[in-house]
């Protein structure tokens, strides 16, 4: 662009207008702080860098323009926005982000919390970055400077970033639970190695909040060594409290694993487990189980009265389990299509437990896109 300032002089009773042109590039350069290296599912704050490169040519210093070089070459009420259309990035904070002046020669910070797409294919992007700003333009009179401003100058510059592999990572491929109110279900999951390196000795940990409480005994898996790009499967017991909603409830995955170099290391994703309302209701309708005498066992009988009261239930069976091993049950009745409606089992118990008060667990375990689980709890007294 050329700006011109004119000297007026009269020569011989002719105007002379003497116009002297300045060249004014308004150029930026735009980078990452850092390696420039984002990951799959990263979530995190970025730090752009903007160099206002801003430069004039064939300017003449005089007591006019003195003040004139840095004004003309400041990027004035500066906005910098990512584009993220079409990017494997989506920006989360606030965007475009205010700078304001920005005068030649500096850099400005700015930073923007982005959130990586977790099937964001590995490479390198160029990610458009609109700037816009207010440009100031002069020109010189015989009377002096005149100073205009042009609102809304935009420039788009470019800025590189990698999407690449962490050396340890994993994702999960899929989740599947049957978790409901008062009763002990079942999460299972697949997880795949996404990292660079094959990790060894894995463990994989369920690690809950209330109204969740995993299974002591069922809340490890042991997955072994796992190479690159293959998967696991690991199934947890998880028990669900009385006075939980029906709702989802979040649960951490931890994945123990030892490196090529022996060091013990710990991934975690976040999950969420889905808990329904109740859908079997259970009550004993009559039982008869008496204690042990001298060592030898008892056996006995519990009837109970089923009521399904959610969907239709395919080729389901009834298990009695227990919270002692001196009582067992030694019969598995076969339900079958258990819709809503009223069903009653009996099961025969055998008994080496004293005197007392005992809690079991009927559980329902059916047919629906792949095996399902209801668990209700139930509680007698032992005489």
């Amino acid at each position: 662009m050329i700006i011109g300032y004119r000297n007026l002089r009269m020569v011989g009773g002719l105007l002379i207008v003497l116009t002297i042109g300045v060249v004014c590039a308004q150029d930026f350069h735009v980078s990452l702080l850092g390696d420039g290296i984002l990951h799959p599912g990263d979530d995190k704050i970025i730090t752009v860098l903007i160099e206002n490169e801003g430069r004039v040519e064939n300017f003449i210093l005089n007591e006019n323009t003195s003040n004139l070089l840095a004004l003309v070459t400041t990027a004035k009420d500066l906005r910098v926005e990512l584009e993220d259309d079409g990017a494997p990035i989506k920006v989360e904070s606030l965007n475009p982000s205010l700078v304001g002046d920005l005068p030649s020669g500096m850099v400005a910070k700015v930073n923007f919390r982005v959130r990586v797409d977790e099937d964001a294919k590995l490479g390198v992007y160029e990610i458009p970055v609109k700037l816009k700003y207010t440009k100031v333009t002069y020109s010189t009179t015989s009377s002096g400077v005149i100073l205009s401003y042009r609102e809304d100058e935009t420039r788009t510059e470019y800025l590189s970033i990698e999407v690449a592999r962490r050396d340890y990572d994993f994702s999960v491929v899929s989740l599947k639970s049957s978790l409901h109110v008062g009763g002990e279900g079942y999460v299972e999951v697949v997880i795949k190695n996404t990292g660079r390196f094959k990790i060894y000795n894995a463990i994989l940990i369920i690690n809950t909040t209330p109204s969740l409480k995993p299974n002591p005994m069922a809340m490890e898996s042991y997955l072994g060594d796992l190479d690159v790009n293959c998967e696991a499967r690991a199934k947890f017991k998880v028990y669900v409290m009385e006075g939980a909603i029906s709702q989802s409830y979040p649960a951490k995955l931890i994945l123990q694993f030892k490196r090529s170099d022996e060091r013990t290391a710990f991934l975690s994703k976040t999950i969420g487990l889905d808990v329904e309302e109740d859908m079997l209701s259970v009550e004993v309708v009559d039982s008869l189980l008496t204690s042990s005498v001298s060592g030898e066992p008892s056996r006995g009988f519990v009837s109970v009265r089923m009521e399904n009261l959610g969907e239709c239930l395919n080729d389901s069976i009834a298990i009695l389990s227990f919270d002692t091993p001196l009582l067992q049950s030694e019969n598995v009745p076969y339900v079958g299509r258990f819709c809503r409606g009223v069903k009653f089992v009996t099961f025969y118990v055998k008994s080496l437990a004293p005197e007392g008060s005992y809690r079991g667990y009927v559980i329902l375990k059916y047919r629906k896109f792949g095996d399902g689980l209801s668990v209700v709890n139930i509680t007698w007294r032992l005489t």
